[in-house]
């Protein structure tokens, strides 16, 4: 689904994300590299000992080692996928919020259609594919609970505007972007790192699709 061709830049409803989200992701991020790198690290060396180019062991370990990383770049990338894949079943449910709950903290025009039963359905939908993404590496993992747990406050808030709680239910929707950009703060400077380019996978609170993508 992802085209990696077309360069947009996120909308400018993309949630503020605070200082200590950003600590948890770089810092996240900061001990994946610094595993890969030492995995990196072990494989040079080893191949480079004529010792241990004769050790059956240490050629296995090396082996395993290359294993694991293939399944975790993997895992990235399916990720990003279903990240991807759950924004554009969730891009109605986010434009139908903000007609019923304007982002600006003003009343819902007369006649706006709500229909928070189609939310709910979407979120669970959306829910589902995400909890049955594969596990990858740190940065990957941490990924994948911020969009489970987002998508999970989303669909509650659907049930809570369902029952009436307009004011609430703007401040879990809101509360799922901010935790859906932990992990996408975590997969965009995985992929910047391991030059891949940006990775914006951002909520759009306004539903709109811009700047929602993976570009080079």
């Amino acid at each position: 689904m992802a085209s990696r061709t077309t360069t947009r830049r996120p909308v400018s409803s993309t949630p503020t994300v605070s200082s200590r989200e950003r600590v948890v992701a770089v810092g996240l991020l900061g001990a994946v590299v610094g595993a890969a790198l030492v995995g990196v690290l072990w494989l040079v060396v080893g191949s480079g000992s004529d010792d241990r180019a004769d050790d059956p062991t240490a050629s296995r370990v090396a082996d395993l080692e290359a294993e694991r990383f293939e399944r975790e770049a993997a895992a990235f990338d399916a990720l990003v996928e279903t990240a991807e894949s759950a924004i554009e079943g969730l891009l109605p449910v986010l434009s139908g919020m903000a007609a019923a709950m304007p982002l600006d903290g003003t009343d819902a025009a007369e006649g706006a259609d709500a229909r928070p039963d189609d939310w709910v359905a979407a979120a669970d939908a959306a829910l589902a594919d995400l909890e049955a993404s594969e596990t990858g590496g740190t940065a990957t993992n941490r990924a994948r609970l911020a969009f489970i747990e987002a998508t999970r406050l989303l669909g509650v808030a659907a049930e809570t505007y369902a029952d009436g709680d307009t004011g609430r239910a703007a401040q879990l929707r809101t509360s799922a972007a901010e935790v859906w950009s932990i992990g996408a703060i975590a997969l965009d400077e995985t992929a910047v790192l391991t030059d891949q380019g940006h990775i914006h996978l951002f909520l759009p609170l306004d539903g709109s699709e811009e700047g929602v993508g993976v570009h080079h």
